[in-house]
């Protein structure tokens, strides 16, 4: 088996996801499905098990990418052409799977994540998470698999009341269902609560991880999220411009934080749970984050200012008010996210030069 070249950055995240103690030999000799799995988040995940598997000179596990295009996964992950323990299949994740041999752990990553697409397109917001959802777990239940991992949002909690003072599992506010954006927010709720129903009445092992702010190597120019675009910004040596007063804060987890988070749940998660993905102790205004990563310029070029009209019409401005988020549900299974603020983002620009 080809080791591959890596960037540092990225070679260095995948030696500490691989030294982390956690029942690896249960990937081994099976088959991983991870759907939309050339995603930010899903990449990381595959190239963690990828990685898993150098160490490995027998019974390496089987990693099977879905993607609805399958050109751009196969970009995505070209540095692994010649490794036979990946296949990438291109595959609608609305629809049932083809067959692809007994499946022993399953991770749903497939949809969309961009607010602006929210509204443009809300039955192909929703459809991956309803429809995706309950033929994956039709599957898992077909094929007696180990896990199933549902990657969700903290978008299912809604807009909390005022008497909400941090955010935790039960804790859940309103979405307005008539609203087209809200096509990712409610179906992510009902994508939930389609893999606790077949926990329930099946048996299937599934759990759910609510995932917030996630940044890292590997986002694409493409990605609208504003701490996406200072990155990019950065990288250009153009001017950060805010569309807001840049008050919102919100909290963001590494990618290799969260990489880590999603293996442990897969592996060693509790059925018909959810979990927050977060980093409470990474949290900051717009304005703050935005202040950090142009100080990480090493030329200086860049600065920040409020734009002098107003925002383009793909501006969603996000009116919620910040609540700490509370993970102390993950953190009983051993978690810890351990990347603050600068040191990620720092790592994140270095592994784009």
């Amino acid at each position: 088996m080809s080791i591959v070249a890596r960037h540092p950055i990225v070679a260095d995240d995948l030696e500490r996801l691989a030294a982390e103690p956690r029942p690896w030999e249960s990937l081994r000799g099976g088959t991983i499905l991870v759907t939309g799995g050339a995603g930010l988040v899903a990449s990381y995940l595959v190239e963690a098990v990828l990685r898993k598997n150098e160490e490995w000179r027998q019974q390496r596990a089987r990693v099977i990418v879905t993607a609805r295009n399958g050109d751009a996964a196969r970009a995505r992950f070209s540095a692994y052409s010649d490794r036979t323990d990946l296949e990438i299949v291109e595959h609608d994740a609305a629809l049932p799977l083809p067959e692809l041999g007994p499946i022993r752990f399953l991770v749903h990553a497939a949809g969309q994540a961009s607010p602006t697409r929210f509204g443009r397109d809300p039955v192909g917001t929703y459809a991956p998470n309803v429809l995706g959802t309950h033929h994956l777990l039709e599957r898992a239940s077909r094929d007696r698999a180990s896990g199933m991992l549902f990657l969700s949002s903290g978008a299912v909690h809604g807009a909390l009341g005022p008497e909400v003072v941090s955010v935790r599992e039960d804790v859940y506010g309103v979405v307005d269902p008539l609203d087209p954006r809200s096509s990712y927010a409610e179906s992510k709720r009902m994508g939930e609560t389609i893999c606790r129903s077949w926990f329930v009445q099946r048996g299937v092992p599934v759990r759910m991880a609510r995932l917030g702010h996630t940044y890292g190597p590997g986002m694409r120019r493409s990605d609208e999220r504003a701490f996406a675009q200072f990155v990019f910004d950065v990288l250009d040596g153009r001017d950060i411009v805010l569309n807001s007063d840049g008050s919102a804060q919100r909290p963001y987890c590494y990618l290799r934080d969260a990489t880590s988070a999603l293996l442990r749940l897969l592996l060693a998660g509790e059925d018909g749970e959810a979990y927050l993905v977060a980093n409470p102790d990474a949290s900051c205004s717009i304005r703050e984050l935005a202040e950090l990563i142009a100080g990480l310029d090493p030329d200086g070029r860049v600065t920040v200012r409020h734009a002098s009209g107003p925002p383009p019409a793909s501006y969603v401005p996000n009116r919620d008010p910040f609540r700490p988020v509370d993970i102390s549900k993950i953190r009983a299974l051993g978690w810890e996210p351990t990347t603050g603020l600068r040191e990620g983002f720092t790592r994140t620009l270095e592994s784009y030069r």
